[in-house]
């Protein structure tokens, strides 16, 4: 692996992924951070896949988030339960989906606050229903980012697999 294919790859996820997430958080747009959150992990499921594999699908989120997105605390959200939230969030632009009847999936709720405990889960309030802090997850998925990164940059094939799928998605404006 080249340094400058490293040095790429983590230059593209700060600007494009990280960044724009920490922006919407520190002026407090709770809904946009959420939804970057979650494209970000798309993207990152995307990147992940197979050689052999041209499109990402739902499993591919779901294997990514169960693998590297990791709370502290004794609650925690599944892969599936994020799925659920990405389509609910990104397509429908609201707190349900027919979805979610696809497996023993609770609804999240997104909160501002910082919690040590990061997820409130409880069953006797409702047993469908779980909150998060939005700092939180946010958290969590920069902390997946960077076991995603461990792994991959023990890779290079891998590496080179990433730099091309990030010349395909990166946005290129023409001048002006």
């Amino acid at each position: 692996m080249t340094e400058i294919g490293k040095e790429r790859i983590l230059k593209i996820v700060q600007a494009d992924i990280k960044d724009p997430i920490k922006i919407v958080l520190k002026n407090k747009n709770y809904r946009s951070a959420v939804m970057l959150i979650l494209t970000g992990i798309d993207t990152m499921a995307y990147l992940s896949t197979p050689a052999n594999k041209k499109n990402q699908d739902c499993y591919d989120f779901i294997e990514w988030v169960d693998k590297y997105v990791l709370f502290e605390g004794r609650e925690k959200l599944t892969g599936l339960e994020l799925y659920i939230a990405r389509c609910v969030i990104l397509h429908s632009y609201s707190d349900y989906s027919s979805i979610m009847s696809m497996g023993d999936c609770r609804k999240i709720e997104y909160t501002d606050q910082s919690n040590p405990d990061a997820i409130g889960y409880n069953p006797e309030e409702s047993d469908k229903t779980v909150k998060v802090s939005v700092y939180a997850l946010s958290d969590a998925f920069f902390k997946g980012l960077d076991r995603f990164f461990e792994y991959l940059f023990s890779n290079n094939e891998k590496v080179l697999l990433v730099e091309k799928r990030l010349d395909e998605l990166t946005l290129k404006f023409p001048a002006v």
